[in-house]
């Protein structure tokens, strides 16, 4: 059961799942069920990092003040770097041509995050408009605008849940299981609870799938008080859809 958050600005985790399911829903039609996932989680893993990144540079900005510097922010409050011109705001902007735009800004990010992000957000060639005509890739990202994914709108895991949702789901209208990409929720509590992981560790998930277990370390951390930031967690995935969707 998720509780009604404090904050009216907070999304819940049902609000969230019906809008990613609505992202899903604008590619009905020229895309087969059975290729949603290809699409919707490299849009809405970059839309998460963008979201996040502007968090944190709002947090070295009024941690910093007049010491702030980009060197400074991206050293010891960003994760991934966000090259000029390659946010989402700058993509969403374009309103012809937005997969040509979208295959730029995608690529950039991955060159600029050399050994963290090669990979990450797939091998869809957004500018194809055969696979994906412009009306349906402008629906998809509208949905994605209307969300804000950043700490202050969704906690804990909530995201990772709705995934974990999202993959049911397109595993349904294709006809398939879902048991390739996720562990089940009470295996992964045992499982995280067994390891008892602590500040600083470095953790590692062989088969990492939708990377559930990482995250949920991650979580556990946090509880019991200890820095999530100094874990290093590292997965592989031989699928490579399901490691692009991810991240």
């Amino acid at each position: 059961m998720t509780l009604a958050p404090a904050n009216p600005d907070h999304l819940t985790q049902r609000e969230l799942e019906r809008a990613l399911w609505g992202a899903a829903n604008a590619l009905r039609g020229p895309v087969d069920p059975g290729d949603f996932k290809a699409y919707v989680f490299p849009v809405l893993f970059y839309k998460w990092i963008s979201d996040v990144y502007d968090f944190h540079h709002e947090q070295a900005l009024d941690d910093l003040g007049d010491e702030w510097s980009q060197e400074f922010e991206d050293e010891d409050y960003q994760a991934f770097v966000i090259p000029e011109g390659s946010h989402w705001d700058d993509t969403f902007e374009v309103t012809k041509n937005s997969g040509k735009a979208l295959n730029k800004a995608l690529v950039a990010i991955q060159e600029a995050n050399p050994g963290k992000l090669a990979g990450v957000f797939g091998d869809v060639n957004w500018s194809n408009q055969e696979r994906i005509p412009q009306s349906a890739l402008r629906a998809l990202m509208q949905v994605f605008d209307k969300l804000t994914l950043d700490p202050n709108h969704i906690s804990g895991d909530m995201l990772g849940s709705a995934y974990e949702y999202l993959l049911r789901e397109f595993a349904e209208a294709s006809g398939k299981k879902a048991g390739e990409f996720f562990t089940p929720r009470h295996v992964v509590h045992l499982l995280v609870k067994i390891l008892d992981p602590q500040t600083g560790d470095s953790v590692c998930d062989p088969a990492c799938g939708s990377a559930g277990m990482l995250v949920e370390t991650t979580e556990a951390v946090k509880l019991a008080g200890g820095n999530p930031r100094s874990l290093f967690l590292y997965g592989q995935e031989q699928n490579l859809t399901t490691a692009a969707s991810r991240g």
